[in-house]
């Protein structure tokens, strides 16, 4: 799948059909270029399947032939493995219809950064106990385990982004305060983002954010507070192993 494509977060219904084999799956997302999708069963680089998909919102039938450039794989209680396809060969009438969908999708779904996903649930502070008023709203983001936390750290925030479930109903361009809770100790790291995107469309509506001052210093800390108020009851395995050391920071 290409790289340049921005791909968006979509679960629609997919059918694999590789060789005489049919897989049944469902999109995690999907690009201009093509769709990614959660699979334990092994497919070979370079293979070409066919697919095909239902798209809405107007329930329109696409079937093309892709071929599979990426693979990612299972990572205990960080990801599950799958496969990146990108459409090859098809043609003008085909390309307009799919085309169509994913200026739907770009309008209704948020952005998908990594491959792993996660869901961040932004529950709203109440303006009393809010410690900035340059802040429009203050949202406590709740994970429901370490593993996600760690998805997190890894994923969004080292891009300075990050996609929030909630009901607020702020503006393009408004200032978030942000309020990592600590799935297991309750401790809170606070961040700040301006809103680049509202995104509301059945069950996934939110803010898709950029965030603002999360300097190397400020992701080294936030590194710190994932790990270690749970280094005393797991090793680096359970955690997940870091895919990349901290930031260094110069001291001065």
């Amino acid at each position: 799948m290409r790289r340049k494509d921005v791909r968006y977060m979509i679960e629609v219904p997919l059918l694999v059909e590789l060789g005489k084999q049919r897989l049944e799956l469902s999109t995690e997302d999907v690009s201009h270029g093509g769709v990614f999708f959660r699979t334990e069963t092994p497919l070979p680089l370079q293979t070409l399947v066919n697919v095909e998909i239902v798209l809405p919102p107007r329930s329109q039938h696409f079937r093309a032939t892709a071929r599979v450039v990426h693979n990612v794989p299972s990572v205990s209680g960080i990801q599950q493995a799958g496969a990146g396809l990108e459409f090859y060969g098809i043609g003008s009438e085909v390309r307009k219809r799919w085309d169509s969908f994913v200026s739907h999708v770009r309008e209704h779904y948020p952005e998908s950064a990594e491959r792993a996903t996660i869901l961040v649930t932004g529950e709203f502070v109440k303006p009393m106990v809010r410690r900035n008023a340059e802040h429009a709203h203050v949202l406590a983001l709740h994970l429901r385990s370490l593993a996600d936390l760690v998805t997190m750290l890894r994923r969004d925030l080292r891009e300075r982004r990050l996609f929030v479930m909630t009901n607020v109903q702020a503006e393009r361009g408004e200032l978030i305060g942000l309020w990592v809770v600590h799935p297991h100790t309750e401790d809170i790291f606070e961040l700040e983002g301006r809103v680049a995107r509202r995104v509301s469309d059945g069950g996934l509506g939110g803010l898709a954010l950029t965030l603002e001052g999360l300097t190397d210093e400020r992701l080294a800390r936030l590194e710190e507070f994932t790990y270690d108020a749970m280094e005393p009851l797991f090793d680096e395995e359970e955690l997940g192993a870091r895919s990349s050391p901290p930031p260094e920071v110069e001291e001065r």
